[in-house]
């Protein structure tokens, strides 16, 4: 049997306050979400989507997940633990691998039963031991059902889960976030398109997950251009550093401007001010595909054609006329 994962996504959709949680409407297939999170953390959008705590050894941490199926057909979901990591700006589940977090999560059940457009909850209970050293681990908790089709190839087992990020950092004291923007600077993406470029450092002891946006002031003839929005989210654990771009408009002159820009994670906030001035926007060389060159590249092969014909024609007429 031929196996093929398909796998969902950690980032899983926003969380809410036991007394706030309302039944969403997810995309057709299997969801999972967070029902609660801690009074204390109520401002954190993190928390909100990830389970996110500081904890001393010997703690239990508990949190509802609530499971939706929209598939068409009742399905038997299985429930579980993984590590994971962070590599590369990227939260990443380490496949079916374990990792001392995963192996503290336990959810209240391995296996449920949820009829088509019906949802289940569920509890997950971590409980980090007495002799747990200091330390920030990362684990996944999946939802995953699996269904066996026909194929031409044989039958195929697809494997569709969604999961919930976990962060627990394990520490005998606060442990608050905390990161740096540096080297703030303008560029081009390879099309030309202006970007700015800055270097962001995890200088905490827990992971951040950046995102942000950054705005262009006191330009030609005073003028202002922004927001500009981060594609994505930067994942960093501690002491990791990326850098991160944020794209321009292409319509923007180079400048120079004053550039402020602005990453958060959670409730943490960092900004960056710097006079710039974009790099101007190089010409660039007509390659191979160009028209133009393809005609001059013709035009000299075949005129080194011609001139091979003519030699050999004329080492023919000699060799008839000694």
């Amino acid at each position: 049997m031929t196996i093929l994962t398909i796998t969902g996504l950690l980032a899983a959709a926003p969380a809410f306050a036991a007394q706030q949680a309302t039944t969403p409407t997810p995309a057709a297939g299997l969801g999972i979400r967070l029902l609660d999170f801690p009074a204390e953390q109520a401002s954190d959008p993190r928390a909100r989507e990830y389970i996110v705590q500081t904890a001393e050894p010997g703690t239990t941490i508990t949190r509802r997940l609530q499971i939706t199926n929209t598939t068409g057909k009742t399905q038997r979901v299985q429930i579980a633990a993984t590590a994971a990591s962070i590599r590369h700006g990227r939260f990443t589940a380490n496949g079916a691998t374990q990792n001392e977090l995963a192996r503290w999560i336990v959810p209240s059940t391995a296996v449920v039963t949820i009829p088509n457009g019906d949802h289940a909850t569920i509890t997950t209970t971590t409980k980090i031991p007495t002799t747990a050293t200091a330390g920030e681990r990362y684990a996944a908790i999946w939802a995953q059902m699996r269904s066996t089709n026909a194929s031409s190839h044989g039958r195929i087992a697809v494997v569709n889960r969604v999961g919930i990020r976990a962060y627990i950092n394990v520490a005998t004291r606060n442990s608050p976030p905390d990161f740096t923007i540096s080297k703030l600077s303008a560029t081009r993406t390879d099309d030309g398109k202006p970007t700015l470029t800055a270097v962001v450092k995890n200088t905490g002891n827990t992971a951040v997950d950046i995102t942000g946006q950054a705005t262009l002031t006191d330009g030609p003839g005073h003028t202002s251009a922004g927001p500009f929005m981060t594609n994505a989210a930067t994942t960093l654990a501690p002491a990791q550093s990326s850098r991160i771009r944020i794209p321009t408009a292409s319509a923007i002159t180079r400048g120079p401007w004053t550039a402020t820009i602005t990453l958060r994670s959670g409730n943490l906030t960092r900004s960056n001010t710097t006079r710039i001035t974009f790099p101007a926007e190089t010409t660039r060389n007509q390659d191979a595909s160009s028209p133009v060159l393809i005609a001059l590249i013709s035009g000299v092969v075949l005129l080194a054609v011609t001139g091979g014909v003519v030699v050999i024609l004329r080492r023919r007429h000699t060799r008839r006329h000694p």
